[in-house]
């Protein structure tokens, strides 16, 4: 009953105030609006790709394998508790 009472508070107040926030804020931005930065025209290049460790597969499969190690690894430790190492 908790989640739904948390997905109702959403529902009900989160996302419709967020809606109306947007619209506001459309409604007043400025156009002429200015970013307090300077960018500069140099042309940069891009990096080549990096074989090995640096591909963006190792770091996927490894942040999802530690948190499931860690699920397993509290896991173990309440199930042994109620069972006794048995």
């Amino acid at each position: 009953s908790t989640i739904f009472t948390i997905a109702g508070v959403y529902a009900l107040i989160a996302f419709p105030l967020a809606v109306v926030g947007g619209i506001v804020a459309m409604k007043y931005a400025s156009h002429n609006f200015n970013a307090p930065t300077r960018t500069s025209e140099v042309v940069r290049e891009i990096p080549a790709r990096v074989s090995g460790i640096c591909i963006r597969v190792f770091p996927m499969y490894f942040s999802g394998l530690l948190p499931f190690l860690t699920i397993y690894y509290e896991a173990h430790y309440v199930f042994a508790g109620m069972w006794g190492h048995q």
